[in-house]
């Protein structure tokens, strides 16, 4: 704006039709008035994700911080060339390797829902559910939908079969939390991914059972499966039931 007539074409745009005063515009936005009620609308259960270990905040050694600069392919190959010329071989290196950590897992899966959340359009600050708002976020609700079932099919491929059980739980939870739409349509991924985790879970329920995998000494640890997955997925409930009672009957 030049000197002091009416604001230009350009200053008008800024803020739509009404140019705002200086004092408006530069106001400083606080906590509470942007990040909180942000949070507040979206009104969802949070997943609960664990602090990093206090092993994770000391200091690296040479080796930990060369691994940390490698790309995930990079890791796989030095640990294959490494497992060829163990005792064992690949075999025994796969016995040594941690389980998938879940609790990473939920965080990266709730951060990509809660990155749909905030990139939904607003009315008088209630987020929007119509159609345009589904426009405006439908390339971030793929994305989720393609991840959820992509790490599923990471972990059948590895055959990490209790922890795919683990799995299905985690990405049910977060599947809970989801936007739902107004339009059904847009909706009809959760169908889908249900299906891919249902299927999954009775898969590896399956195997853990076929081979002999049902460890009796954390019994309770099943019990708590059966229990968790007795409404929301009936057969994985009747396959490990019916292990842990053979198991508990003994031979005849």
């Amino acid at each position: 704006m030049a000197g002091g007539g009416a604001p230009s074409r350009r200053d008008r745009r800024v803020h739509g039709t009404t140019a705002l005063p200086l004092s408006v515009v530069s106001a400083p936005v606080t906590p509470s008035a942007a990040v909180v009620p942000m949070r507040a609308l979206a009104k969802r259960p949070r997943l609960t994700t664990l602090p990093p270990t206090p092993s994770a905040l000391l200091p690296q050694s040479a080796l930990a911080a060369r691994l940390a600069v490698l790309t995930p392919a990079q890791l796989t190959d030095t640990l294959l060339r490494m497992a060829s010329s163990m005792p064992g071989g690949e075999e025994a290196l796969i016995q040594e390797l941690p389980p998938p950590d879940m609790n990473a897992t939920a965080a990266a899966l709730t951060a990509l829902n809660d990155d749909i959340v905030a990139h939904l359009p607003r009315r008088g600050g209630v987020p929007l559910f119509n159609e345009v708002a589904y426009r405006t976020v439908s390339t971030r609700v793929l994305n989720f939908r393609r991840e959820l079932t992509a790490r599923a099919v990471a972990l059948e491929r590895a055959s990490a079969w209790t922890s795919c059980l683990e799995y299905c739980r985690t990405a049910r939870a977060v599947v809970t939390e989801a936007v739902v739409w107004d339009t059904p349509h847009h909706n009809r991924w959760r169908g889908t991914v249900d299906g891919c985790l249902r299927r999954l879970a009775v898969k590896a329920a399956t195997r853990i059972v076929e081979d002999g995998c049902l460890d009796m000494d954390g019994v309770e640890l099943w019990m708590d499966l059966v229990d968790e997955y007795g409404e929301e997925c009936p057969e994985v409930v009747d396959i490990l039931e019916g292990a842990i009672a053979r198991q508990t009957e003994g031979p005849r």
